[in-house]
């Protein structure tokens, strides 16, 4: 974790130019870090529950914590520009100088919105293993790796409470054969839950892991459905094709900025460029399906 530094000096000039309370010593610096430490509690479990994504959690709580450090600064910043009526008086009161300063806040506020969405995109980075892309070869063995992950889970949390059940305790579980390789950590869970629930696997949690076993088997029958559907796009060499099922969006993605003969014949099929995901993307539909085929078709021809 880390944090960035927050100036005091500012964040109390700031404060005394607009408030009759005093500032409390420290108080920017702890608010912030209290937000950050928001941001990490996301990554740390997210890391928790899916390792391969862990980089990714940790490098947008950072961006966060920085982006927000540098928010925050300039805000107080921006205060210190003029006083409040209610600090100076009315007397003499720059009227101009104080517009010009809520035009400066309102339109800095517009950024921690900006540095908000972070946030969702922590919260929210378990939904990017549901995009299914047919072009990346590793996907299924990713998923199948999730999938042998959850199910020797399953059969762990099941013996458990076999084993609790009998013995009244986890204390010696590892001599047990099939529960070997128990990880410490779905242990100390196991502990967890023993004291809350009565048992090391609650029914919840084992429903839980249900749930996710037939959703990454949903996925595995679904990746090979569009493999052999993505052999009929003979777009190797022209763009990458992404169903993603979760947002339900057929997605072209180029390797730079496509001519403006290939953007003009993409929108003509319908296809609308996204910042957000960085592709040419329309609903997923069968007539989406149809369309991108007979559009690789012409750009091949085109490029020929």
């Amino acid at each position: 974790m880390k944090y960035y530094p927050i100036d005091e000096g500012l964040a109390k000039q700031a404060k005394e130019m607009n408030s009759f309370s005093s500032y409390k010593e420290n108080s920017g610096t702890e608010d912030y870090e209290r937000a950050v430490d928001c941001a990490y509690l996301d990554a740390d479990r997210i890391a928790e529950d899916h390792p391969e994504l862990a980089e990714k959690a940790y490098a947008l709580a950072d961006r966060y914590a920085k982006k927000l450090a540098q928010w925050i600064n300039k805000a107080n910043l921006i205060e210190t520009r003029c006083p409040s009526v209610m600090i100076s008086g009315p007397a003499n009161f720059p009227v101009t100088k104080k517009e010009k300063q809520n035009r400066a806040r309102e339109k800095h506020w517009e950024e921690l919105t900006k540095i908000k969405e972070l946030l969702y995109k922590i919260s929210n980075l378990p939904r990017s293993l549901s995009i299914i892309r047919t072009d990346d070869p590793q996907t299924k063995e990713k998923i199948q790796a999730e999938l042998d992950k959850i199910t020797d889970e399953q059969l762990f949390a099941k013996e458990a409470n076999k084993y609790y059940k009998a013995h009244k305790t986890l204390k010696d579980i590892q001599t047990v054969y099939i529960c070997s390789r128990i990880p410490k950590s779905l242990l100390q869970k196991f502990e967890d839950y023993i004291q809350y629930a009565g048992v090391p696997a609650p029914s919840f949690y084992l429903a839980s892991l249900r749930n996710k076993i037939k959703r990454l088997e949903s996925k595995v029958i679904e990746i090979d459905r569009l493999s052999e559907e993505h052999s009929n796009y003979p777009m190797q060499n022209i763009c990458r094709v992404i169903e993603n099922q979760e947002l339900m969006r057929m997605q072209l993605e180029f390797d730079g900025k496509p001519s403006e003969d290939v953007r003009n014949l993409l929108k003509h099929n319908g296809f609308k460029w996204s910042p957000k995901n960085q592709v040419w993307q329309r609903q997923l539909t069968l007539n989406a399906k149809s369309a991108t085929r007979q559009l690789v078709y012409e750009l091949i021809e085109r490029q020929s």
